[in-house]
């Protein structure tokens, strides 16, 4: 059985896949995070700003660079090497 983790924000309770999607963060970044030792707010906050950077794609703002790959309907990881490689055939503004 799977042994899944929870964590709390604003008295509301989420698992961490349920968490990651309401607040539209990436999903490994959460895991990644929760297993360092974040937790509720903390989680939060840290989650976001490692995700959360702001990004342009032509003239539509995105909050996130996870935001901006599931618009584009490019996988996550492909998405984030292209764009570190700067192998992204759009055009960005960041």
């Amino acid at each position: 059985m799977a042994n899944i983790k929870f964590i709390q924000i604003n008295n509301t309770l989420y698992s961490l896949k349920e968490f990651s999607k309401a607040y539209s963060l990436s999903y490994s970044t959460v895991r990644k995070y929760y297993r360092l030792g974040f937790r509720g707010n903390a989680l939060l906050n840290k989650t976001k700003s490692v995700t959360q950077s702001g990004l342009q794609v032509s003239e539509k703002h995105f909050d996130s660079k996870f935001a901006a790959s599931k618009y584009l309907q490019i996988p996550k990881s492909t998405f984030y090497r292209k764009l570190k490689n700067g192998t992204l055939d759009i055009e960005l503004n960041a």
